[in-house]
């Protein structure tokens, strides 16, 4: 009997990561995640163009760390994102890669395509010449 229970045991495991396997390989969580990774992208590029016309404005602002920029209402931002906008875009571009980080916003549209199963042009070559 308790090489039976085994086996079923052995047998539910790999039940249980096919069913992974499928629920990850699957095309509703592929456009699930090209959306939210397009959303992503919309609204980065909504606080990086923001910030580069009020970030002179919130800069003294976004000297706090992200929690108390957030739990503090007295704190009001210019960018259009709002206050996590104008932190995510004040970490990428003030303190992180420059206007270039403009190619990440780039990077998420062509990803979130090709998981939409449109190709527009060939992912491999565009992240070779965007890095």
């Amino acid at each position: 009997m308790a090489k039976k229970t085994k086996r079923t045991k052995t047998k539910k495991r790999i039940r249980l990561f096919s069913g992974i396997k499928t629920f990850f390989s699957g095309d509703k969580f592929k456009y699930s995640l090209g959306l939210f990774l397009l959303v992503l992208a919309v609204y980065l590029l909504i606080a990086f163009v923001s910030f580069l016309f009020f970030g002179h404005a919130d800069h003294s602002l976004l000297d706090k760390s992200w929690s108390e920029l957030l739990s503090d209402p007295d704190i009001r931002v210019q960018n259009k994102a709002g206050k996590t906008g104008a932190y995510l875009s004040e970490v990428m571009i003030n303190k992180g890669f420059g206007v270039p980080s403009f190619v990440l916003i780039f990077l998420l549209v062509i990803i979130s395509f090709e998981l939409f199963g449109r190709p527009f042009v060939r992912f491999g070559r565009v992240l070779i010449y965007s890095v």
